[in-house]
């Protein structure tokens, strides 16, 4: 490197991408580091790079030290896996790393970290990334049992969204540790679409598919109570740049020429609503849509949503109902259920309060809850699914 007058050198595994170019990054001479993902990659400037040298001769030519460093990768292996049982542990390039930085002090800047609404470098691992309330930093898609970063690809560009604020960040590279290394290959792909619209990568197909804007649901609920609040103190303060606000959060944009305020924001509201039940929608798609029940249970969810849930019919263990009519809708007995194919309807249990005595017999009866039955609970939150 002083050869050839090479002051600062980025290391990073092979199980990285890289989307950026190096010189164009703004590199301060500091030392980088993704703690959170092994310590690589890990940029360092030419002096750091000789001490670095002469600790890896120093560890590999005193015995002493070797059996220090190994002791200390067995110890931090027991308080990680909490197992007894890890056999021969290995010191790799990347343990020594970490071990040299902690042994000299060395002030590190952790490049996981947003700056300029851009990160230099994540992990798949969605999990990794919580906030100490437990809250997912940045979105994230469920893949099998576990949840890996969702990220996003536009203009041959890498982002991830930022949960709190709803907006994409630029990232510079990604680490595919562990078991998500077999994604690479279809990853790597964003480098040949041209696409307008943001695309996400869905870890199940091995494909970027188009992300299609559909109102978050609890957003939704949130904005209705909001409004429901703001009509009982009759509007005031309210004026068109809240309104304005309002659309740019959800990405809106909705012609409200020459209407009163309250009913630009019932505008809004119509349309986020549109947005909402979407999901709804097309899960539910050509399925019959079932209820169980013939109680009030129908008409709590008719509160709890503002959604048309078009019910093919009723269903109740009790005999006595069946022939009987609920909100013009016939009531069977729940044998029927028999008679229907699973992959074609989806079962709404319309009672919280027996929800789990009824679960039990939909299963036994071969139904599987939150595929072909749902709580009314639940709906808001088969809403927010992918």
């Amino acid at each position: 490197m002083r050869n050839n007058n090479i002051l600062d050198a980025y290391y990073q595994d092979s199980d990285i991408i890289l989307n950026c170019n190096l010189d164009e990054i703004n590199y301060d001479g500091e030392t980088w580091c993704y703690t959170r993902g092994g310590y690589t990659p890990v940029a360092f400037n030419i002096n750091l790079l000789e001490k670095f040298c002469e600790f890896l001769l120093e560890c590999y030519n005193d015995t002493k030290k070797l059996v220090h460093l190994f002791n200390m990768r067995l110890n931090y292996k027991l308080s990680t896996f909490t197992s007894v049982n890890v056999g021969w542990c290995t010191v790799s390039e990347m343990e020594l790393m970490r071990l040299f930085l902690f042994e000299n002090e060395i002030q590190l800047r952790e490049i996981s970290i947003k700056e300029k609404n851009t990160i230099f470098s994540l992990s798949g691992y969605g999990d990794m990334y919580l906030s100490h309330q437990g809250v997912n930093e940045y979105d994230i898609i469920k893949n099998g049992d576990r949840y890996y970063t969702k990220f996003y690809c536009k203009n041959r560009e890498i982002f991830v969204k930022d949960v709190a604020l709803d907006k994409f960040i630029k990232l510079n590279s990604v680490h595919f540790a562990g078991g998500i290394k077999e994604s690479m290959k279809a990853f790597i792909k964003f480098m040949d679409i041209d696409n307008e619209k943001y695309m996400f990568f869905d870890y199940k197909t091995q494909n970027w598919i188009e992300e299609i804007k559909i109102c978050d649901y609890r957003k939704y609920i949130a904005l209705k109570d909001s409004m429901w609040f703001l009509k009982e103190n009759k509007y005031k303060n309210l004026n068109d740049r809240n309104l304005d606000a309002i659309e740019t959060f959800f990405d809106l944009k909705i012609e409200r020429n020459d209407l009163k305020i309250e009913d630009k924001l019932d505008l809004i509201i119509e349309t986020l609503k549109h947005s909402v039940y979407k999901s709804l929608d097309k899960k539910i798609g050509n399925r019959k849509l079932i209820g169980w029940g013939s109680g009030s249970g129908l008409d709590i969810l008719g509160e709890w949503y503002d959604y048309n849930f078009k019910f093919e019919y009723l269903i109740d263990s009790n005999r006595d109902k069946e022939g009987q009519k609920k909100n013009s809708l016939n009531i069977y007995h729940t044998d029927k259920l028999l008679d229907e194919d699973k992959d074609k309807i989806i079962i709404v249990v319309l009672s919280n309060s027996y929800y789990d005595q009824i679960k039990n017999e939909l299963i036994n009866m071969g139904f599987e809850e939150n595929k072909n039955f749902i709580s009314m609970e639940y709906i808001g939150r088969f809403l927010d699914e992918d």
